[in-house]
């Protein structure tokens, strides 16, 4: 064996952090996180409208007149405003235009929503929606939803005795 001389080592400058070379490696973009706060801001900007229509509807209520028909809240409202009659909860909401035609299949039709708590089938629904906003059969689920409510507030004033054929020209009118 032949020997040979020491082994030569070679000594490097310490290496030094750069410490913008470190700062710019974390503000690198982070994907899920950018994701996740667009979908949280979407999600929050529905939960706000939400909470304006409701909002909307409770002052409906407090600055119209109101009358008690059959235990349920009649609120009319004054002619500015131009609305179809809709029901929430226990309120039946009717623009005063209607109030001069009959409106007595209109009001059955509208307790038949109070009756079967419809409003809670779509608080429910568009507590869901707001969730999965981003899921387009959860809107389409929404509307199909809509027609059944209605479809169950019409076989319901049916079920009382109403004539049909009467009861379908209300409606059109």
């Amino acid at each position: 064996i032949a020997e040979t001389g020491p082994i030569p080592s070679y000594w490097l400058p310490q290496a030094e952090i750069n410490p913008t070379a470190q700062q710019t490696l974390d503000n690198s973009y982070n994907i899920p996180i950018i994701a996740l706060v667009i979908f949280s801001t979407i999600t929050l900007l529905f939960l706000i409208r939400l909470i304006i229509r409701l909002t909307s509807i409770y002052r409906l209520k407090k600055t119209n007149n109101q009358k008690i028909i059959n235990d349920v809240n009649i609120i009319i409202l004054n002619q500015q405003l131009h609305a179809t009659p809709f029901s929430f909860l226990r309120w039946i909401f009717i623009p005063e235009q209607m109030q001069d035609t009959d409106i007595h299949e209109v009001i059955l039709h509208e307790q038949e929503h109070i009756r079967q708590l419809h409003s809670i089938d779509v608080l429910i629904y568009e507590l869901f929606c707001i969730l999965l906003w981003w899921n387009p059969f959860a809107w389409l689920l929404r509307h199909e939803m809509k027609i059944n409510l209605e479809y169950l507030a019409d076989q319901g004033v049916l079920d009382r005795g109403v004539d049909t054929q009467a009861y379908q020209y209300s409606l059109l009118h």
